[in-house]
C-alpha cells in the first residue's frame, strides 16, 4: 500500500507496480475512487500487519511518526 495520490504515489507504482494492493489517503474526496486503477482507502481501514510505503523521501519522517500514533499498519518511508 502506498501513501497519497500524487506524484510521489506515481513514482512509487511505477517501480512497484503489481505489488501494490490500493493506495491510502487521508482525503475524503480521494477515498472510495482509484489511483492508477487501484482503490485508495483511508488510513484507518488498515490492518496491523498491512505495511504502507511513504515515498516522500526527506519529508518522510514527519509523516511516519504521524501516521503510527494515529494508525494500524507497518510504517515504510523511503
Amino acid at each position: 500500500m502506498i501513501l497519497g495520490c500524487t506524484n510521489n504515489a506515481a513514482w512509487a507504482h511505477n517501480i512497484a507496480g503489481t505489488k501494490i494492493s490500493c493506495f491510502v489517503d487521508e482525503n475524503p474526496s480521494r477515498i472510495g475512487r482509484t489511483f492508477y486503477g487501484k482503490p485508495v482507502m483511508h488510513p484507518r481501514e488498515l490492518a496491523g500487519d498491512d505495511l504502507l510505503v511513504l515515498p516522500y523521501g526527506a519529508t518522510a519522517k514527519p509523516l511516519a511518526e504521524k501516521f503510527e500514533k494515529l494508525y494500524k499498519a507497518k510504517i515504510f518511508s523511503l
